[in-house]
């Protein structure tokens, strides 16, 4: 009997998750993969119906799962650097308007998060909101009323370095990340930007273009 056969890294596709908090605390958890047949973000029931589909695959390090699809990848253009969506964190945060300040500030802490995006009932961002915004808010506020309202964000298709300098002009720490339809599907950090920056493939890493050049 022939052993299954194990997928290759290939054709892994990384399972992102963002954890929206809605009222009274409680949570709803939204997973997708970047889809290489369609070029889209795709939930991940969506490809339960996909004739490429393989499973999950469970991470062996704990670093999260992965969704095997037997389908090819499209070689991506990186004349720009890599996409955002190749850098950003893969799980996130976010939280709906209507959340009260107190337990949206509670949440945010205990998971570590000094803000997260705002979101509306489809996911699609409609500001951002830190712990201090929420906790400097009168008693009784609610989320919508503590949070900023300009709703930046970046497509995970763009160039990591419109992101940087998007983050950079704006004096941002984190942004949000969407979907070409526009819904949170990660969150990206200057701290992400500066990793990426000094990673073994990164320009300031011992294996990155910048170091083989300045060797030179």
């Amino acid at each position: 009997m022939s052993e299954p056969s194990v997928p290759s890294a290939q054709n892994l596709l990384e399972v992102r998750t963002v954890e929206v908090i809605t009222g009274r605390g409680r949570s709803v958890t939204l997973s997708s993969v970047r889809c290489p047949i369609r070029a889209r973000t795709a939930a991940v029931e969506e490809c339960a119906h996909c004739g490429n589909g393989a499973g999950i695959a469970q991470d062996v390090l704990g670093r999260g799962e992965w969704l095997a699809c037997q389908a090819e990848r499209p070689a991506e253009d990186r004349a720009e650097g890599p996409p955002v969506r190749a850098v950003m964190r893969r799980t996130a945060v976010a939280v709906r308007p209507g959340l009260s300040g107190a337990t949206a500030a509670a949440a945010l802490r205990a998971r570590g998060q000094p803000s997260a995006p705002v979101v509306d009932g489809e996911g699609r961002p409609v500001g951002i909101v830190g712990e201090a915004e929420l906790l400097r808010a009168r008693s009784g506020a609610k989320v919508s009323d503590a949070m900023g309202r300009v709703a930046l964000s970046v497509s995970e298709s763009a160039p990591l370095s419109r992101a940087a300098a998007l983050l950079a002009s704006n004096g941002l720490e984190r942004l949000p990340v969407v979907s070409g339809d526009g819904v949170v599907v990660g969150v990206l950090s200057a701290l992400d930007v500066v990793s990426w920056l000094a990673s073994p493939g990164g320009p300031l890493g011992g294996d990155g273009a910048g170091a083989r050049e300045s060797a030179s």
